[in-house]
């Protein structure tokens, strides 16, 4: 599951490229939710001319009730970005209980820490592997769902409310 603008910039030709590397019978279906953005006629081009139309959905943009119904049946949740402010699909996904496969940007590594499997960035060698992996080792994937369930909690509200607290504490504290 992609769940996000469907943009050349979110880089999902190398999912549509891993999954043309991967043998038909080990290939996952793709669901991308979203609005098309820039660049989607190309990503949906790209899917007709590497004849992944049987493994590829697009469904558009979905109420959060639908996007959150596919994110906790989904198998795994993957995040191909070459940038990303923060990482928030990353909570979101383990608010769901789904393991993540991530590219390995420094917002998506610092967010997820161990509890994603990372690929290298534009390698579609490298996404099809940890595609695989996730897919096919079922010990694996609930040992991300676990890590995740783990990592969700130190991006509590409560836990953001105390620290920018005490950092507005320390900084009435301070005189010129």
């Amino acid at each position: 599951l992609y769940v996000g603008r469907i943009e050349l910039k979110k880089n999902l030709g190398v999912v549509l490229e891993a999954l043309n590397t991967l043998p038909v019978e080990q290939r996952p279906k793709v669901v991308f939710i979203g609005k098309d953005g820039l660049g989607a006629d190309q990503i949906k081009r790209q899917v007709t001319q590497l004849h992944l139309e049987s493994s590829v959905k697009f469904t558009g943009y979905l109420a959060e009730t639908e996007v959150q119904a596919w994110r906790k049946t989904a198998t795994v949740m993957i995040l191909p970005s070459r940038y990303e402010g923060f990482g928030l699909p990353l909570l979101e996904a383990w608010r769901a209980h789904t393991p993540i496969i991530a590219s390995n940007i420094p917002a998506l590594t610092e967010v997820g820490g161990d509890a994603v499997e990372y690929f290298q960035l534009d390698s579609a060698q490298d996404c099809a592997r940890a595609i695989h992996k996730v897919i096919s080792d079922q010990h694996f994937r609930t040992s991300l769902i676990q890590k995740g369930e783990t990592r969700l909690k130190l991006f509590s509200l409560e836990r953001m409310a105390s620290q920018t607290y005490e950092v507005i504490r320390q900084c009435a504290t301070i005189r010129p």
